[in-house]
């Protein structure tokens, strides 16, 4: 199934690619361009050539498993199979791409350990860096790179060597340091949003969901968030989900947010509820003398 999906600016001036187009002689650059339309969410597709160019190149000549083979010889693409079926996975997918919060992942399976490796993604566009390509989770984010002009991103003070291991905080949400695990909502927003996050993102994120049970997340300008208790996360997580950001890697940003607002208000009913008010005392005839005013409003 074809979806949409984003392009970068840098992606015209990608140099990597441009050569290997150039010395492959196929057209290398609109054929891995289609390619995010077929892949989900994960960058995983079908490696399946004679439908992939029905899709993508339907009027050009050019072989697309020569295309395939191209993109993979230069770290573009990886090819894995499971089953007796053959797929394929971006590396650098999750790295370039935002998705809608709704959009359903396919059923492709994982690739195996030795694909979710260190994988090389030359060119500018791909960071020229090896980027690790996790392979698990259902959704995936834009996370490289400084936020658009204008949008904030929260950020952690906490010593990074001291992070758990981030796919594991994203799946279950129990590797902060606090003597209890996130609430479900919490987990939840860690897995639909930042679960094909890069691991350090994942780590950033879970670490500020449980500072704000502890001494706060740190949030604009040194600002500190915390929340009342347990429950009060868990709703702010509940609300953001229930009404998710265009952009899903923002989602921390509306939790502190949501917290900081509505930090007073559940404080006073938390207070409120804890010590509620005594009920009006009626005198019975061993009660003691009543005085004028309550003897006037008695006999009135």
């Amino acid at each position: 199934m074809a979806r949409k999906r984003l392009i970068s600016p840098q992606f015209f001036t990608h140099a990597e690619l441009y050569d290997a187009e150039a010395k492959s002689g196929l057209p290398l650059r609109i054929a891995f361009a289609g390619l995010w339309c077929q892949a989900d969410r994960r960058g995983i597709f079908a490696w399946r050539p004679r439908e992939l160019k029905l899709a993508i190149l339907p009027y050009d000549p050019s072989d697309f498993g020569a295309v395939l083979a191209a993109l993979e010889t230069d770290g573009f693409v990886r090819r894995y199979d499971v089953a007796g079926q053959a797929f394929g996975i971006i590396p650098s997918f999750s790295r370039w791409q935002s998705f809608h919060l709704r959009e359903l992942a396919s059923d492709a399976p994982e690739p195996p350990r030795d694909v979710t490796s260190m994988v090389p993604t030359p060119g500018k566009h791909d960071a020229s860096t090896p980027v690790a390509v996790t392979g698990t989770g259902t959704d995936a984010v834009r996370t490289s790179g400084d936020p658009p002009e204008g949008e904030l991103r929260p950020h952690s003070r906490v010593d990074n060597r001291s992070a758990p291991p981030a796919a594991d905080a994203a799946r279950n949400g129990n590797g902060h340091s606090g003597t209890a695990p996130l609430p479900s909502h919490a987990r939840k927003l860690l897995r639909s949003c930042y679960g094909s996050a890069p691991e350090q993102r994942q780590a950033d994120v879970q670490r500020q969901l449980a500072a704000t049970l502890g001494k706060g997340a740190v949030f604009e300008k040194d600002q500190r968030v915390k929340a009342v208790d347990v429950d009060h996360l868990d709703d702010a997580c509940r609300r953001v989900l229930a009404d998710p950001p265009r952009k899903p890697d923002a989602a921390i940003r509306f939790v502190l947010i949501k917290l900081r607002d509505s930090f007073g208000e559940t404080r006073a009913a938390r207070e409120k509820a804890d010590h509620p008010a005594e009920p009006p005392r009626h005198r019975t005839a061993n009660s003691g003398p009543m005085r004028l005013g309550e003897a006037m409003r008695a006999a009135g």
